[in-house]
């Protein structure tokens, strides 16, 4: 069984395991980094969101800002390459564009912010791009 068939995606919007339910929110809270492929779980967000329903989401995000922190990307870039941070942080994806998976996706609209998380500790600076924001079906 693949993922899109454990989500209950077989194309059709009007199948799959939400089909009665179609909430007008929802919300993910730093999970897409950790998804193995965040699409198929996007798709199947949009699929179940009633018309006119918001998706909020908060994700930490690769580097944006590769001007002020373009050494914290490459760090990313390296960690999420030898699957250091990926073992350890339980399938974490540091250098993951996940705005632009979410703006591909189908939404009608979708309203981000970016910025600078606060860290406790250097070692988590790479973790410190996030994205917030609402994607309306």
């Amino acid at each position: 069984m693949d993922d899109e068939e454990d989500l209950g995606q077989s194309g059709d919007e009007d199948e799959g395991p939400l089909t009665m339910f179609r909430p007008s929110k929802l919300e993910y809270t730093y999970v897409l980094f950790s998804v193995p492929n965040i699409d198929p779980v996007l798709r199947e967000v949009l699929r179940v969101l009633a018309p006119g329903g918001k998706f909020y989401f908060l994700e930490h995000i690769a580097e944006f800002d590769l001007v002020k922190h373009g050494l914290r990307k490459k760090i990313q870039n390296v960690l999420d390459r030898v699957c250091v941070w990926y073992f350890i942080f339980n399938g974490c994806h540091l250098s993951r564009d996940t705005l632009a998976h979410i703006e591909r996706t189908g939404f009608s609209s979708v309203d981000a912010q970016k910025y600078h998380a606060p860290v406790s500790s250097i070692i988590f600076d790479v973790d410190s791009p996030c994205v917030q924001g609402i994607a309306v079906k």
